[in-house]
């Protein structure tokens, strides 16, 4: 954004929808890390939102609700303060994942296998979108530190993305990781994945037809209705 903003429309501008997630995490890694890098963002971000406040110019979104999730530490901790004691109106319980901020190979987590191993940083580099499943409790070596570890909640392999304008709602659909079945074993300990890429299915974790019995089958059969039928509810 080299450009000056005044000079766009002659600064006629009612909306500006930035981009700007690489300056925003160059500001929240702090100005010890790269002085020249972190004064440059610090002055188009500036700029702009300058611009805005002295324009009557809407700016989507605030630079400072951006720089909050951009951090996974700060999502989790956010989403476990807003969601407690939230339920829905017919009475089913909304809770955040279970989670554990792992800052090195040391630190003891009180949860169990399946869970999913993310970077502290959500969005701005290529690293923040490589994930990892981890499907045993022997995961210490496998993972990257620092990260944050949270719960694997079956989900009926979709997610739903939502977005919101003011009063307007938008909720989309999108397929996502799959159910993984709780009594079934695998001979992989972990599986890569990139969330912005097809996410991977079931034969990629090492289930199978002859690996599940036919209770294990029947139990993960079941646990998808259940949370289908949750969905519907909803």
């Amino acid at each position: 954004m080299d450009t000056r903003i005044e000079e766009l429309h002659n600064g006629a501008l009612d909306v500006i929808l930035h981009k700007l997630t690489e300056d925003i995490l160059c500001l929240s890694h702090g100005e010890q890390v790269d002085p020249p890098g972190f004064r440059a963002a610090q002055s188009r971000v500036q700029r702009l939102v300058e611009f805005c406040d002295q324009n009557d110019c809407a700016l989507v979104d605030d630079p400072n609700c951006v720089q909050i999730v951009m951090s996974r530490t700060d999502i989790a901790q956010t989403l476990e303060r807003c969601l407690k004691d939230a339920g829905t109106a017919s009475g089913i319980a909304v809770r955040a994942p279970r989670y554990a901020i792992c800052k090195d190979s040391a630190r003891i987590v009180d949860l169990r296998a399946p869970m999913i191993a993310k970077p502290l940083i959500a969005a701005g580099t290529k690293a923040s979108h490589s994930l990892l499943v981890v499907l045993n409790n022997d995961f210490a070596t496998s993972v990257e530190y620092p990260c944050i570890l949270q719960e694997y909640v079956n989900h009926n392999a979709e997610l739903f993305k939502v977005y919101v304008l003011g009063d307007h709602i938008s909720v989309h659909r999108r397929p996502s990781l799959p159910d993984l079945p709780r009594d079934a074993t695998t001979n992989k300990s972990v599986v890569a994945f990139d969330s912005q890429r097809p996410y991977s299915m079931l034969r990629h974790f090492g289930y199978n037809d002859e690996r599940m019995t036919s209770t294990s089958k029947s139990r993960l059969n079941k646990q998808m209705k259940n949370s289908f039928n949750a969905t519907c509810r909803r």
